[in-house]
């Protein structure tokens, strides 16, 4: 009688723990998708607060310094074609631009500055 409640114990305890590894599955597949949506709002967010703080050195004229503190996941890019593109992985996000810009080092605080209507980003 005692062996076969340790053999049911063991099956029971089998099925719990292959649930078990299907919910953790589940969970760590959920946890990629949030961060990926997170990630993207945060460089979406950044790439609005950036290009605002550089249409408005812009259009304040050449000489005028401003600065920016940003938030955003991993490594991005920026560059000018007309308009302010910035580059997060997979993403571009595009932005109204007033002026070119020359140079873009991806930071957490950024100074702009206005020389001859070209905008610097460091």
């Amino acid at each position: 009688m005692r062996g076969q409640v340790s053999l049911e114990l063991i099956v029971v305890l089998a099925i719990f723990l292959a649930a078990l590894s299907a919910w953790l599955g589940g969970i760590k597949a959920l946890e990629g998708a949030i961060q990926l949506a997170m990630g993207t709002q945060r460089a979406e967010i950044a790439a609005d607060k950036l290009a605002a703080a550089m249409n408005s050195v812009c259009v304040m004229g050449e000489g005028n310094i401003g600065g920016v503190t940003l938030s955003f996941p991993g490594n991005a890019t920026a560059s000018y074609n007309g308009s302010f593109v910035m580059h997060w992985g997979n993403r571009e996000f595009v932005r109204t631009s007033y002026c070119p810009f020359s140079n873009f080092t991806a930071a957490a605080r950024l100074s702009i500055e206005n020389r001859g209507g070209m905008l610097s980003v460091r």
